[in-house]
C-alpha cells in the first residue's frame, strides 16, 4: 500500500478497472492479489490520512469498480469462477468501507463486428430480456 500513497494523494475518486484474464493460467494467489488484494490496497490508499482530513472524512471519499456480470452466482470450479469469486469479495469489501461506492458490472465484450445491439442497465445478475450476455465492443 505505501508504494500507491503517494499516487493517491489530494484524490477523492477512484476508478478500478484491473483484472487479470480468464484465458492462460493464473494461479489462484494471482488471481486474489489482481482481484481482491488490488482492491483493498487501493481503497486503503484513497483512505489515507491527509485525503480524510482534506475532504472530511471517509463518506466524501468514492471508489467506482468495474467487477463482472455472474459474481452473485459464480461457477464452483475452473479459473473463471476463482475469479468471480474474488470480485465479489472485493464488492463485500467495498460495501464495508464508508465510502460512496459505485460497483459496474459488464458483461463480456467480443471482437465481432458490431450489429447495433442494444446496452442494457440491469440490477444484480438479472438475465437480459435476449439471453445475450455478450456485446461487441464495436456498439459500445
Amino acid at each position: 500500500v505505501t508504494s500507491l500513497l503517494p499516487a493517491f494523494e489530494a484524490v477523492h475518486t477512484v476508478a478500478i478497472v484491473s483484472g487479470v484474464s480468464g484465458r492462460g493460467s493464473p494461479t489462484d494467489q494471482e488471481v486474489r492479489d489482481v482481484e481482491y488484494g488490488g482492491v483493498q490496497n487501493a481503497v486503503r490508499a484513497l483512505a489515507q490520512d491527509g485525503n480524510k482530513q482534506a475532504f472530511h472524512g471517509l463518506k466524501n471519499l468514492r471508489v467506482v469498480l468495474c467487477s463482472s456480470r455472474g459474481t452473485t452466482r459464480p461457477p464452483t470450479s475452473g479459473v473463471f469462477g476463482d475469479i468471480l469469486f474474488y470480485k465479489l469479495n472485493a464488492e463485500a469489501f467495498l460495501g464495508s468501507v464508508g465510502m460512496i461506492t459505485s460497483i459496474v458490472k459488464p458483461c463480456g465484450l467480443t471482437m465481432e463486428s458490431g450489429n447495433n445491439s442494444t446496452l442494457l442497465a440491469l440490477h444484480d445478475d438479472e438475465p437480459t430480456p435476449t439471453g445475450s450476455q455478450k456485446i461487441s465492443r464495436f456498439d459500445l
